[in-house]
């Protein structure tokens, strides 16, 4: 009998519908193991428990925006070196800074393409940060 081999598990945050549907159908479920959230509270919650490897969030979120979801996501044991990718319309020269304290492996501006969305994912689940 084969071996089984774990999937990734990766949470993917984003309150707009359309945004979790385009990034969720990118992301191929042959390969990852992909929970998709439409806000910051559930991270909250599900992360810790599920323990994944890899965390996608939105900056423009209500409630909590993406960067407070970091800040709490550090201070968390069980997610705190959890690599977590940031995404947003907003332009990447203007959040560096932000990013950067937020503890982000990597920035994509939407629209995100495939290719830099699968690039970004693999490079931060072999613990490898992005220029950013």
């Amino acid at each position: 009998m084969a071996k089984q081999t774990k999937l990734p598990k990766i949470v993917l945050v984003d309150d707009e519908s359309t945004a979790r549907l385009l990034l969720s159908k990118m992301i191929p479920k042959s390969h990852y193991d992909l929970t998709v959230l439409g806000n910051s509270e559930d991270c909250l919650y599900e992360a810790p428990k599920t323990k994944p490897d890899l965390i996608i969030v939105d900056i423009i979120m209500p409630d909590i925006d993406g960067y407070e979801l970091c800040q709490k996501l550090r201070k968390d044991q069980r997610t705190k070196n959890t690599p977590i990718i940031i995404i947003s319309s907003l332009p990447k020269h203007t959040q560096l800074e932000e990013v950067k304290s937020a503890g982000a492996v990597a920035y994509l501006e939407k629209p995100v393409d495939e290719k830099t969305l699968l690039l970004a994912i693999e490079s931060a689940l072999r613990g490898l940060k992005s220029r950013l």
